[in-house]
């Protein structure tokens, strides 16, 4: 086994915080006390509602963010969820977004139904487009999926981020069917990389959950602060067992290949 194989079976987990006890304890509350005003109005509370997550939510995003190679990031309800929240996090009426056509086709609902109906001009290339021509004044971010949905189209990310870059342009890519083992967006220079983590990262069909990852901080806050004003959040039970199924992700990678 490679040293990131085994570094999966132990991601995200301090057994010394919890008496030794191998696996983070699941944690359910949406309540969270404290000792006095000043620790509630102290910044740096790490811990302040249910939804703003937990020790076990901040398990699996330190599990999630060592294999993605991201800086942080912030854990949705579904795939589906964390897509929208990263494109409505960097994506405002009058903004320019080229979309690769190989997606997710509720990717491509929720930009033709959501992000239309709120201004923002979405265009659609395909993967042997140039890119360099498409580009506008207004144009915000290019959303990649590679592999490509159903196609399994791939695309040059390195060369789209290096334009991107030249641009001021935020890159995003959907990385679920590499999931962090067989490619790393960010290693890359995309900026926002997104996983559907009911799918590999779960492996068993059990559960919906997303993830949102960021390259840097400034690109960490205002994915977290929209997540909280949309209010998304992974429930404690989902992020258990995605936690779980990271364990075993390298060798279910290698024989579904």
């Amino acid at each position: 086994m490679t040293t990131d194989e085994t570094k999966l079976i132990h991601s995200g987990h301090k057994p010394a915080d919890y008496h030794g006890v191998v696996g983070t304890p699941i944690v359910r509350t949406s309540t969270i006390l404290y000792e006095n005003l000043a620790a509630y109005e102290e910044p740096t509370t790490e811990y302040r509602y249910g939804r703003y997550g937990t020790p076990l939510t901040q398990s699996f995003l330190s599990a999630v963010c060592e294999l993605e190679k991201a800086y942080n990031g912030v854990i949705t309800s579904s795939g589906l969820s964390a897509i929208t929240t990263a494109l409505l996090s960097f994506l405002k009426s009058g903004d320019h977004v080229l979309v690769v056509d190989t997606i997710y086709p509720p990717t491509r609902d929720f930009c033709d139904n959501v992000l239309a109906g709120m201004g923002v001009d979405v265009e659609y290339y395909a993967v042997d487009s140039d890119l360099d021509a498409l580009i506008k004044g207004s144009t915000a971010v290019i959303y990649m999926e590679s592999p490509g949905s159903a196609t399994f189209e791939v695309q040059d990310v390195p060369a789209i981020v290096a334009l991107a870059q030249k641009n001021n342009i935020i890159t995003m890519m959907d990385n679920t069917w590499a999931s962090g083992v067989l490619f790393n967006p960010i290693a890359h220079g995309v900026n926002i990389s997104i996983l559907s983590c009911t799918k590999y990262i779960n492996g068993h069909s059990d559960i919906m959950l997303g993830a949102v990852l960021a390259d840097d901080d400034m690109h960490f806050n205002r994915l977290r602060k929209y997540s909280i004003l949309l209010g998304v959040c992974g429930g404690s039970e989902e992020i258990n067992l995605a936690l779980r199924g990271l364990k075993t992700l390298h060798v279910r990678m290698k024989e579904a290949g």
